[in-house]
């Protein structure tokens, strides 16, 4: 397995966060403190688009007038402008779980972006076929090929077109969290129970 030193045209952004769907936590006393006295509540993450965080700020205000439903309409309108910021989509996720929409929140918490390095133009985006799941291990590129490995130990192997492709899926049936080390044409992925290493027989056969 023949490991190049650059990464693929496509860079791929991993948004599959399972926990984004939660409900929010409790106040804190500063905040309650701050709402109390009448003080602004801190404004919204800044999307890069200003249409996009007017709608931003929209979704806030329905949303702390408990019109959850508009907010997600206003934030749905936010991210078709600017769907490259990750923190608009998990708070889509979370605001759908508030309406009991589960499955539409996971599918929006468990999203990949591939993005052209130059331009930042979005190529595709979806969920990995075959691999729906956490991920907390950042992407790795080797042999042509995108390597992504998800909480639960699925090794998903992409194209490196953007196309988000996916050419093959490997079940650890692990946990891992960890990001995938690549050394001497060899793909070392260390799980709860288990370090794995993959290569070619004939690379095998040489140590």
């Amino acid at each position: 397995m023949m490991v190049t030193r650059y990464w693929p045209c496509a860079l791929v952004i991993s948004l599959l966060l399972g926990c984004a769907a939660a409900p929010p936590p409790a106040a804190t006393p500063t905040q309650r403190s701050a709402s109390a006295s009448g003080a602004p509540a801190a404004e919204p993450s800044r999307p890069a688009d200003q249409t996009a965080y007017l709608h931003v700020a929209l979704a806030h205000v329905h949303a702390q007038a408990g019109q959850i439903a508009d907010a997600v309409a206003e934030l749905r309108k936010a991210i078709d402008r600017d769907p490259k910021t990750a923190s608009l989509w998990i708070l889509l996720a979370r605001w759908l779980g508030r309406l009991n929409a589960h499955d539409e929140a996971v599918a929006a918490a468990k999203q990949a972006l591939a993005l052209d390095p130059a331009s930042g133009k979005i190529l595709a985006q979806g969920r990995l076929k075959g691999a729906v799941d956490n991920f907390f291990a950042s992407p790795v590129a080797a042999d042509d090929k995108i390597f992504m490995v998800s909480e639960s130990g699925k090794v998903a192997v992409l194209k490196p077109d953007g196309s988000l492709e996916v050419l093959v899926v490997n079940d650890l049936d692990d946990l891992c969290y960890a990001t995938p080390a690549i050394a001497d044409g060899r793909l070392y992925v260390r799980a709860r129970n288990t370090l794995y290493c993959f290569g070619r027989a004939a690379a095998a056969r040489e140590r």
